[in-house]
């Protein structure tokens, strides 16, 4: 120390300086080391605490401050802060849902009566199907629309849901357009108290279906017709030796005295049973070996009908089959050709030997 305070000295005498100003230079040099010391060591005294530290004393102080992610290390973003505004994304609730839209878009009738069976709501269908405005429906008696003659029961049902009598209720009826036509309704309907008892329900188009089934019936009545007219009785039954009959025209009773209730899925009685019995064998292989070879059968053999005597009778058919080539009945026809008289015997005799050796081909 004293060779720099010499040097020091000797420096600002070589540059002039007078005593004053050497002194206030010794001054500094032995001051400056000191005072620094002392600046370190109250440094040393106050060093800042680390940053964890830090960071858990901001938490506490300000809850709702959101740390910088750069002044903590992983660890310490991993914990949630005890009063974080950030939450952990969450699905949006549901939209409510539009019922009237749903409703008005679609083809049903959608419509709701009040306690009295006054019509109060109805969907836009009401005027597609019926061609009535609703502005000109709302309030009027719900029967007012159904036709004449299913309106007493339509009533009913609709007084007995409003009485509490029943839930529900489903059926059929016809519905009198603005046009003056009427069309076929199917109503499904229920009772529901809202506050007072109502009735809420729809109503479903099912007018083509109707003419499908009434243009269906039509033809069976035509079909009927004709089969009742022939002179013999058509049928369907079973490939088993019982012959097990599925159908039977009316034409049954004039071949075998019986009606065709009688011989038509009754277990107790088949048409084997009424074959003459020397004749069973022979009229089973026949038919049995033709529908194997998928061929149409002819056959001429007697049976004993009702009352006891013993008729001729001619048959033909043929088997009917599935896609896959299973056979699944027997469909056919069968007449009356003659008594049991001897002359008839000797003919049909011939006949039958003839039918046999020249079988019909398919």
């Amino acid at each position: 120390m004293t060779m720099l305070i010499f040097s020091t000295t000797q420096a600002f005498a070589l540059f002039g300086l007078g005593a004053a100003a050497i002194l206030v230079g010794v001054i500094v040099l032995v001051l400056s080391p000191i005072v620094r010391r002392d600046e370190q060591s109250e440094l040393a005294n106050h060093e800042p605490e680390p940053a964890t530290s830090v960071l858990i004393k901001v938490k506490q102080d300000a809850p709702q401050a959101i740390p910088s992610p750069d002044l903590t290390t992983t660890h310490d973003r991993s914990i949630p802060s005890a009063g974080s505004s950030v939450q952990s994304p969450t699905k949006d609730s549901a939209a409510p849902v539009d019922y009237r839209q749903i409703i008005e878009h679609m083809e049903q009738i959608v419509f709701k009566t009040d306690s009295n069976g006054n019509i109060s709501v109805l969907s836009s269908s009401w005027e597609h199907l019926l061609d009535y405005t609703i502005a000109d429906s709302v309030n009027q008696p719900f029967g007012t629309f159904v036709h004449p003659e299913d309106r007493p029961l339509v009533d009913a049902q609709i007084s007995g849901l409003l009485r509490g009598n029943r839930d529900n209720c489903r059926m059929e009826m016809r519905m009198i357009a603005r046009n003056h036509t009427s069309r076929w309704l199917e109503m499904r309907v229920k009772g529901v108290n809202d506050p007072e008892r109502s009735v809420i329900g729809t109503l479903t188009d099912i007018n083509h279906q109707k003419e499908i089934e009434a243009r269906l019936r039509a033809v069976r009545r035509s079909l009927s017709t004709l089969l009742n007219s022939i002179p013999g009785m058509v049928y369907r039954c079973k490939s088993d030796r019982n012959w097990s009959f599925e159908f039977a025209s009316d034409g049954c009773l004039e071949v075998t005295g019986y009606e065709p209730y009688h011989l038509v899925n009754d277990p107790n009685l088949y048409f084997q049973q009424i074959m003459f019995p020397d004749d069973r064998d022979y009229a089973w292989n026949h038919v049995h070996k033709q529908v194997m070879l998928k061929r149409n059968f002819q056959l001429v053999y007697r049976i004993i009908d009702r009352s006891g005597h013993v008729k001729w009778i001619w048959e033909q058919g043929r088997g009917v089959y599935s896609a896959s080539g299973e056979l699944l009945a027997l469909e056919g026809f069968i007449t009356v050709i003659a008594g049991d008289s001897a002359k008839a015997r000797g003919v049909l005799e011939g006949f039958h030997d003839l039918i046999i050796n020249d079988p019909v081909s398919s």
